[in-house]
């Protein structure tokens, strides 16, 4: 715990660097770019124990910004010039500034069981992300995201029959996929824009088993070693539609699509029997090639805002992970829905004064029928988040964004965990790259 209010400390302590930077040495901003990337990457940190992340590829990142995340992740059709939406590439044509964004979560969660309580904490990076326009209508940004975490332990005991020993189970996760991506935001028509993305996935997951027996003083131990190495391409596409409806009242209409992937993996298997810490016998399987297949994802999504006022707006998404080709240490995946509900409010965006006036107030909900299942229960998720955006200069700002949330049952074997985000994140918009006209 004392570690992970440090690193918190130490978050909140990077951002405040970063603004300082940039008010008081904005002529370096190219220096103050490559500083806050690299500063952002070091503070990375593993999340916190999560069960879930045995099956499939783990659990799966909500691709979104921290203007997206105060919302519950609604971003499909609506937009603000004024941040980054990483929910639909086509939106960024909106984007008319250089924008640079980073924001990191820290997580506190809550196992449950039956028969047991545990509470443990964590943190990882939740995006990096800039953007600049290329020209009036298109805008181009690259970034850092993640997609999929693997972190747990599991341990059981369990009697040996006809023995007076125990054996005992360990089994462990870690790693995960990250995505460094490319858009493209392109404004075809005056109501209708275009976007492409192209992502590189990368990573690497290990699985460990382990078990152990003490018998007569003596350790026996069976160690299993499985690590995939994940190392391709993958596209999303997407489109918008807005509409004005009434004054200065506007209609949005968005759809995305992950496009069907096979992604390639590398797997090394390795494998020791030791007693008392002594190797008796050793075996390793050479790296050999694998195809794992990602279905495509459908997100649909519609609202209403008046600029710099007030938006709300409906998200759905569906993905059918039944199709999903690939090792999987424990349970089955499903058909996941996701429906979600958001909202955000500016009371007076040109007030001179009244500071409260201009900050940006989210809220948003979300239901999930998530794809996991074990024990024949599809397990479902709901969460209800809040977030802010304080303006410090231009359309700059320094944003958090509040997520708690519940997922899977008590019953039936299972655990229910119950979470709690805090997102810290800055977003610095200016205009970059431009030519100097001489008159």
């Amino acid at each position: 715990m004392k570690r992970n209010l440090t690193n918190l400390f130490k978050i909140t302590l990077t951002f405040a660097t970063w603004f300082y930077l940039y008010f008081f040495f904005m002529p370096s901003k190219s220096l103050l770019f490559l500083f806050l990337l690299f500063f952002s990457v070091s503070i990375f940190a593993q999340s916190g124990n999560s069960p879930y992340s045995r099956v499939g590829l783990g659990d799966l990142a909500d691709r979104a910004s921290i203007y997206n995340l105060g919302m519950g992740g609604l971003g499909i059709s609506n937009f603000n010039v004024a941040y980054i939406n990483l929910k639909n590439p086509a939106l960024i044509a909106h984007n008319t500034l250089t924008t640079f964004e980073a924001a990191y979560y820290f997580e506190a969660k809550r196992l449950e069981t039956q028969n047991a309580t545990q509470n443990n904490q964590g943190g990882n990076l939740a995006n990096l992300s800039f953007l600049f326009p290329l020209r009036k209508d298109w805008t181009m940004g690259v970034g850092l995201v993640p997609y999929s975490t693997v972190n747990y332990q599991n341990i059981s005991e369990e009697k040996l029959s006809l023995s007076p020993s125990f054996v005992q189970y360990t089994y462990k996760g870690t790693g995960g996929v990250t995505q460094v991506y490319m858009s493209h935001g392109v404004r075809i028509l005056k109501k209708i824009n275009v976007g492409v993305q192209l992502n590189y996935n990368f990573g690497a997951i290990r699985y460990e088993s382990q078990s152990q027996i003490v018998d007569n003083r003596n350790l026996y131990v069976v160690e299993l070693l499985n690590r995939l190495n994940f190392s391709d391409l993958s596209i999303r596409t997407g489109l918008s539609l807005r509409q004005k409806i009434k004054g200065n009242v506007f209609v949005n209409v968005g759809f995305v699509s992950d496009l069907a992937k096979n992604m390639n993996v590398q797997e090394y298997l390795a494998g020791q029997r030791k007693v008392n810490d002594a190797v008796i016998s050793a075996d390793t399987i050479p790296n050999q090639a694998l195809s794992y297949y990602i279905p495509p994802s459908y997100e649909f999504g519609i609202s209403i805002d008046r600029p710099f006022n007030f938006t709300v707006g409906l998200d759905y998404k569906i993905q059918d992970w039944s199709k999903y080709k690939g090792k999987s240490p424990v349970g089955a995946l499903g058909n996941s829905h996701k429906w979600t509900l958001g909202a955000e409010w500016i009371p007076n965006a040109n007030a001179v004064t009244g500071y409260l006036n201009r900050v940006s107030y989210r809220i948003g909900f979300s239901y999930s029928l998530t794809p996991i299942i074990i024990n024949g229960v599809q397990l479902e998720e709901r969460q209800a988040s809040f977030g802010m955006s304080l303006p410090v200069r231009g359309f700059s700002s320094f944003n958090f964004a509040a997520i708690g949330g519940q997922r899977g049952v008590i019953d039936k074997g299972l655990i229910r965990e119950t979470y709690f985000k805090l997102i810290f994140g800055v977003t610095i918009n200016d205009r970059w790259f431009e030519k100097r006209k001489i008159y």
